[in-house]
C-alpha cells in the first residue's frame, strides 16, 4: 500500500492551474478544474494516479499543513 500526496500547482505563462499526485510508484498531473468544490480536484489527482497504476480507488483523505492532501487506502473488510 502507498500513500499519495496531491498538492495544488498555481498556473504560470505557460499552463494554468494543475493538481500533481505523488507516489512511490510514480506521479500524474492533472488540469484544476475550478468549477469545482475544493475537495474535488485533488480526489481526482488521486484517482487519475490509481487508474494509471491500476490501483483500486478506496481511499480516506487527509489535510496536510502546506495545503496538500494525503490520501490512504482503506482496508478491506475481512470475509468480503
Amino acid at each position: 500500500m502507498q500513500a499519495i500526496i496531491t498538492k495544488y500547482i498555481g498556473p504560470s505563462n505557460t499552463k494554468g492551474a494543475r493538481i500533481k499526485a505523488i507516489a512511490s510508484a510514480g506521479s500524474v498531473t492533472i488540469s484544476y478544474d475550478h468549477n469545482q468544490d475544493h475537495d474535488e480536484p485533488f480526489r481526482a489527482g488521486a484517482q487519475a494516479l490509481c487508474a494509471k497504476f491500476g490501483w483500486e480507488f478506496n481511499h480516506c483523505n487527509g489535510g496536510l499543513p502546506d495545503g496538500s492532501m494525503v490520501w490512504v487506502q482503506l482496508p478491506k473488510k475481512r470475509g468480503a
